[in-house]
């Protein structure tokens, strides 16, 4: 079962969007929901076809996921695209050691963007187990704007600059 959560901006400038988030987990698949409603005509969402793994993606319109098991250092991180672009991270620890995560499938991702309104779901699987049956995460999204400055929104905002390799408990 989906549990939605609501996420919050950083800045006090992004206000005026309601983004909700919701996601499923088993140890082979991950299900990923965000609706966005508000006033989007100030910000990019790159459309073309590009499915394929790419880095950086957070530079741009992007939306992430980061899931660890319970008690554990190491985690993953899922960045999606609105263009399909996507790619999955794997750390050892605390922002160390990210390698591209092998053990995935090329994901499913479905975007709509309507006037004020825009989804996007993804579904992918895992080769092999990934995920216990206990789990941390974050979700996240970062909209860049038309003068290329990028809005932050996560569950849990804090001082300071965008971190969102912090965790709460599923």
């Amino acid at each position: 079962m989906k549990k939605t959560y609501q996420l919050l901006p950083y800045s006090k400038t992004s206000k005026g969007l309601n983004i909700e988030a919701s996601f499923s987990l088993t140890s082979k698949h991950l299900s990923l929901s965000f609706a966005l409603k508000g006033a989007f005509e100030g910000y990019l969402f790159d459309t073309k076809n590009h499915v394929k793994r790419v880095d950086e993606l957070w530079k741009a319109t992007c939306f992430e996921v980061f899931i660890k098991n319970q008690n554990a250092k190491e985690y993953w991180e899922l960045n999606i695209a609105p263009s399909g672009a996507w790619n999955f991270y794997h750390f050892s620890d605390y922002k160390k050691k990210m390698q591209e995560e092998s053990r995935v499938l090329i994901p499913k991702v479905i975007f709509k963007k309507e006037r004020d309104e825009v989804y996007v779901n993804v579904e992918i699987d895992f080769t092999e187990k990934l995920f216990d049956e206990k789990v941390e995460f974050n979700l996240a999204l970062i909209l860049l704007d038309v003068e290329r400055k990028r809005h932050f929104f996560t569950l849990n905002p804090k001082e300071g600059l965008p971190d969102f390799h912090d965790f709460v408990l599923l």
